[in-house]
Parts: structure tokens; sequence; C-alpha cells
């Protein structure tokens, strides 16, 4: 399947809770894949995993990527089977595709 739009968003599931959108904005920036057009933090709170161990507070970040290039084109259609990682200064974040549908559903709220 080719990716045929000038627009894609893809989200990175755990990011230290320390991390700035502007370290994020850099770090995409580099990829080379397109213009940064919005970059989302959603803050996730702690919690006890089934293991017992406790899963600190993180944001879980969404971006979009305008003006695609031909890389970002590629590592897009890529990541519909494998994610994509970026290196950072304290290692890798995973990259995964979002598709996410603005229409309206197709349900009513009772």
């Amino acid at each position: 399947m080719f990716l045929d739009t000038k627009e894609i968003n893809m989200y990175i599931p755990w990011v230290h809770i320390k991390t700035d959108k502007e370290y994020i904005e850099e770090i995409i920036d580099d990829l080379d894949w397109g213009t940064v057009k919005n970059i989302s933090m959603i803050k996730i709170q702690s919690c006890r995993l089934k293991n017992g161990k406790i899963n600190p507070n993180h944001y879980k970040v969404y971006i979009n990527i305008e003006n695609l290039t031909d890389e970002g084109i590629d590592a897009y259609n890529k990541m519909k089977y494998n994610e994509e990682s970026v290196d950072h200064f304290y290692g890798k974040w995973p990259l995964r595709r979002c598709n996410i549908n603005y229409r309206k559903p197709n349900f009513q709220l009772i």
C-alpha cells in the first residue's frame, strides 16, 4: 500500500515525564520526514501493573507531520508492519503508526 496523503499521524507510547515538547520536536525534525504540525502530550498517571511493579507517571505523545518527504512516506509505510525507532540522548523511542479518524461516529449516545 502506498501512502498518498500529505499528513501522517504517529505516537510514542512512553516518554519520561520530564521530557518537554521542544526536545521531542527537535528529535523528530532531525529525521527529516516533513514539518512537525502538532505534538500532543497526554499525561498517564502512575499505576500498578499485573506483575506488581509500579509504572510511573509518563507521557503518551501524538505527533502530526505534514509536507512529507520521500523518507517520511517510506518510514510511515514501513510502520504498517513494524514500529520504527528513533534515537535520542537517553535511548530510543518506538514510533508507531496512528490512524486517526476524524469522522462523526455512526452511533448516538442515549
